[in-house]
């Protein structure tokens, strides 16, 4: 919940005192990657010990997205595969008659998910715009030793497997096409089937570069009607040239 009512903010904050452009319908495909890092938490409970597993890793997302839009609103499908390249482990126990450790740990996560997705595009200047972003859905997917190359499917072992995605996309248009720059941060949640007080996460951050084609666009999109708020009331003026 936290998460949805940071994105409900930065919406808040970015509306604040912005020019808008009164939106015609959209239909988008995009394709967007980048590269990034991705933390793991995972923790299991036994009669006398808690041991916390952590991972650190380098990770590549790959997405696909089709999305419907009116007046700056726009919601849609995405769908994700990322790939996370594990090079450590460190382990913790709460016992302190046992010792903390450090090891490499050489594996490779292959992440696959299927996404709700909503936006809200606000005007910022001439073709730029800024569009906060959330998605939730689920996941599955496996994990595999990259030295001897046995996997392990997430779907075997854990359930509840959602994941929750927060960013800002920065959109530069043309007359169909806008590319994007995109800071985001994803959750993936997920315990395990048969021992339910074992679970964790990953925590991924990345920079995603991406386009997206608006099959709906005739002409430039910055030959519309701009709406400026001023003083707590709205002047309109057409124009076809935003505003100086």
């Amino acid at each position: 919940m936290k998460l949805l009512y940071t994105f409900l903010l930065l919406i808040c904050l970015t509306g604040q005192g912005i020019a808008r452009e009164k939106h015609p319908p959209e239909f988008l495909l995009g394709i967007r990657s980048g590269a990034g890092a991705m933390f793991s938490n995972y923790c299991t409970f036994n009669s006398t010990t808690t041991t916390y597993f952590r991972h650190n890793s380098f990770t590549v997302p790959l997405k696909l997205e089709v999305m419907f839009g009116f007046s700056g609103f726009r919601i849609g499908y995405q769908f994700e595969y990322r790939a996370a390249f594990i090079s450590s482990r460190s382990v913790e126990f709460s016992n302190p008659a046992l010792t903390d450790s450090t090891e490499t740990y050489r594996r490779m996560a292959n992440i696959t998910g299927h996404y709700f997705i909503m936006e809200y595009a606000f005007f910022v200047k001439k073709k730029v715009w800024v569009a906060p972003s959330f998605s939730i859905g689920g996941f599955f997917g496996n994990f595999k030793n990259r030295d001897d190359d046995t996997k392990t499917s997430y779907s075997d072992f854990y359930s509840k497997r959602i994941c929750l995605n927060a960013g800002i996309n920065f959109e530069f248009t043309g007359k169909r096409a806008a590319f994007i720059i995109a800071p985001n941060y994803t959750f993936y949640n997920f315990r395990e089937i048969n021992n339910p007080q074992n679970g964790g996460g990953y925590h991924a951050v990345s920079l995603d570069l991406g386009i997206r084609l608006n099959l709906t666009r005739k002409g430039n999109t910055t030959g519309r009607t701009y709406y400026i708020i001023r003083r707590g009331h709205d002047k309109k003026e057409d124009t076809s040239e935003p505003p100086k």
